[in-house]
């Protein structure tokens, strides 16, 4: 007797028999998403049905949104439908189309970095390291000059005057106010301008003019000298300095006079004849005899006769 194969009636989802599916999907009729379908005389089991239009965002059928290309997901029953089509690499391809249309990509250009360039001689713009002004030079507080100890140069209307000056020097008699100075290029009668706010030194320690030097050099020779200054003296020398003490203060038309210097005996005093600036110098050896220590960038005035 030959052998005869008897298939199981499936059991129809809500526990009745049967060989009816949902509309029209057992028997391929009617599939528009292209499930699979159950086997003949066998009906759909499940407590979900196919659903009867496009499954919603968010379904079993769909559950994490469009999906990339028309074939939807692998291993789920929905494959996607016309309206979303976006871009995929084709096979062994590159992403040049894979999100906007094949041929609208740019390549990405790397930017050109320009090279520089050493200037030119002619372009090369000199800055004058004595021009006046903070922006200009190098500016040294003293702990810094005492840290480092730069070499320092000195502005040439402050610089020791030759014998045969080849530039403009100050002409600057220290019995007199700073606006007497004049330069020696110029007439006595026009006050020293030209260089008056230049930078002292090259560096430059706090920020300190030719002006401010000057200044300091009148305001520091009209200080009176104290009794045991001029205690220490001998008679010979305090014989000298009463003598000019009594011509500066004469009617003499080249003296100061009163009007300029106090009733007491005062520094200018002691130079007697040698009031005329002619230069400073640095001299760390001399200032170390003379005051036991070098502090900052110090300067020894340099005096002639008037």
């Amino acid at each position: 007797m030959p052998h005869q194969e008897t298939r199981p009636q499936m059991q129809r989802a809500g526990g009745s028999s049967g060989t009816n599916a949902p509309h029209g999907y057992p028997g391929g009729a009617h599939n528009p998403y292209g499930y699979h379908q159950a086997p003949p005389g066998a009906a759909w089991m499940g407590a979900v049905s196919p659903p009867a239009q496009h499954p919603p965002i968010g379904s079993p059928y769909m559950p994490a949104g469009p999906y990339i290309g028309a074939g939807g997901p692998p291993a789920t029953p929905y494959h996607g439908h016309a309206q979303q089509s976006l871009a995929i690499p084709p096979a062994g391809g590159g992403w040049a189309g894979a999100l906007v249309p094949a041929g609208a990509m740019v390549p990405y250009q790397q930017p050109q970095v320009a090279k520089l360039a050493r200037p030119k001689e002619e372009e090369i713009i000199a800055i004058d390291r004595w021009e006046p002004g903070p922006d200009y030079g190098i500016v040294l507080d003293s702990l810094k000059f005492n840290i480092l100890k730069p070499s320092v140069a000195v502005h040439a209307l402050l610089g020791p005057t030759p014998d045969t000056p080849t530039h403009a020097t100050l002409v600057f008699d220290l019995l007199w106010p700073t606006n007497r100075i004049h330069l020696s290029t110029e007439h006595r009668s026009r006050s020293w301008m030209n260089g008056r706010s230049d930078p002292a030194t090259f560096p430059n320690e706090a920020g300190v003019t030719c002006g401010d030097v000057t200044q300091k050099l009148y305001n520091f020779m009209m200080q009176r000298i104290d009794k045991s200054e001029y205690a220490q003296l001998s008679d010979e020398e305090k014989h000298e300095i009463v003598a000019t003490y009594r011509w500066n203060r004469s009617t003499d038309v080249n003296a100061p006079g009163g009007a300029y210097l106090s009733e007491g005996i005062v520094r200018v005093d002691f130079l007697g004849k040698r009031t005329r600036f002619a230069g400073m110098v640095r001299d760390d050896k001399f200032v170390e005899d003379k005051l036991g220590t070098v502090t900052g960038a110090t300067f020894v005035v340099i005096l002639a006769e008037r």
